[in-house]
């Protein structure tokens, strides 16, 4: 009777055994085959991309995107779009489209946006939806705000301008055009040896300006940032700068400095692009690498966008020693974010003046 017993219970943990791997290979195939069901469904969703990175576009010009309608598989379907202004739909457009895996479409959005008022920046957005041929639901959709800007960045900004004294060194006569253009007030300093006795206002170097080829200018700006000056420098030419206070550098030493990417930008002013302006996406001229020669630590001045674009000593006058290599110069006529950055660096220069004299 016992060995009945274990017979019968050695013959049920067999049979329970082969149920329990049943049992899970079942589970394992229903879970693979819902994995593979989820990625096709993944798979085939079609996305849409606006090719272009910037949302900052002028009043009373073009509005030119083109977005690209990527697929796993061919869709026919039509892409509807729309221009919101202040809130207000103000443009709406459908047109038919079809798009392969091996040929996604591309689609130009292009209409006239209104204009606004003189200094006043007014919010929108461009809204795009994909409707497949047969499907109730839009397959794909997105939204881009924007920002519509004036013109002249420095409408209301003209007496406060003409009280921050701009003093400009442009040898290679890049910026002092395009000021004059804009009407911007500002006074040109004819060489760097007259910068030594510039006693107040804003100094600003222009672009291009290469330290080999203006030796003792470094040491210049160094000295009159230290004294409480607000000293920018746009886009250097190659070469390279002792950084202040480092070491064997013989330059003032600041209370702090600072290094960054294109998040300045937005720091300013959240409402300026800091991934690409138009008209390629460029925005970055010129960029700032640390480096030692042994003896003390200098900035590189490197073309392009390999390092830091944003060099900033700060002193304890208030003074500020800004480099600059955003390529405000070359994106200017193209889009607003390259003159309402500089209207904002120059006022944002003045900010650590007016806490000094608070305190």
């Amino acid at each position: 009777m016992s060995s009945l017993k274990t017979g019968m219970n050695e013959r049920l943990r067999a049979a329970w055994r082969r149920n329990r791997a049943l049992l899970q290979r079942s589970v394992l195939a229903s879970a693979m085959a819902l994995a593979s069901l989820a990625a096709g469904a993944e798979e085939a969703l079609p996305s849409l991309r606006v090719s272009q990175p910037w949302s900052c576009v002028f009043a009373d010009h073009d509005l030119a995107f083109s977005v690209t309608v990527t697929a796993a598989r061919p869709l026919s379907g039509r892409m509807g779009w729309s221009l919101a202004v202040a809130g207000r739909t103000v443009f709406r457009r459908e047109q038919a489209v079809t798009s392969t895996p091996d040929k996604p479409a591309e689609v130009d959005l292009r209409t006239q946006l209104p204009p606004v008022k003189p200094g006043v920046v007014v919010a929108a957005s461009l809204s795009v939806v994909l409707m497949e041929d047969g499907v109730s639901e839009p397959v794909a959709q997105l939204t881009r705000p924007l920002w519509i800007f004036p013109e002249d960045a420095s409408h209301a900004r003209h007496e406060r301008l003409r009280e921050l004294k701009l003093q400009v060194f442009d040898p290679e006569r890049k910026l002092v055009p395009i000021l004059e253009e804009a009407e911007v007030p500002f006074e040109t300093i004819q060489s760097s040896g007259a910068l030594e006795g510039v006693q107040a206002g804003t100094i600003v170097i222009g672009p291009g300006v290469a330290p080999e080829d203006n030796r003792g200018l470094w040491s210049v700006l160094a000295g009159l940032a230290a004294a409480g000056r607000p000293v920018l420098w746009l886009c250097p030419g190659e070469g390279r700068l002792n950084v202040p206070g480092a070491a064997n550098s013989q330059l003032p030493a600041p209370m702090g400095l600072h290094l960054q990417r294109t998040d300045i930008i937005t720091q300013l002013d959240k409402r300026l692009d800091a991934s690409g302006w138009p008209p390629d996406g460029k925005l970055v001229g010129v960029s700032f690498e640390l480096s030692g020669t042994g003896e003390t630590t200098v900035l590189q001045v490197c073309p392009g966008d390999t390092a830091w674009p944003w060099f900033c000593a700060e002193f304890a006058t208030g003074g500020r020693l800004v480099l600059c290599g955003f390529d405000l110069v070359d994106g200017w006529a193209a889009g607003p974010v390259p003159r309402f950055l500089f209207a904002r660096m120059i006022e944002w220069l003045h900010e650590s003046q007016k806490k000094e004299e608070r305190q």
